[in-house]
């Protein structure tokens, strides 16, 4: 399996996440860690055998809308 780690801003989220769902991709996990920045969250999809992941860091305080 191989896999790509794609480095978005916040406001990029609910674009990048609808153009997998278009692409058939499915969404496989959502990863939260805690980071001195804030929270790192990973979007994990996956499309035939391969995965993206979406990484972007939420500051302290800030929020992002829910893909699902």
């Amino acid at each position: 399996m191989n896999q790509q780690f794609i480095i978005i801003r916040p406001q990029e989220l609910m674009e990048r996440a609808a153009r997998f769902k278009k692409e058939d991709c499915r969404l496989v996990q959502i990863l939260c860690t805690r980071v001195d920045e804030g929270y790192e969250l990973t979007y994990s999809f996956d499309r035939n055998y391969f995965l993206y992941h979406l990484r972007l860091t939420v500051p302290l305080g800030g929020s992002v809308m829910s893909v699902t």
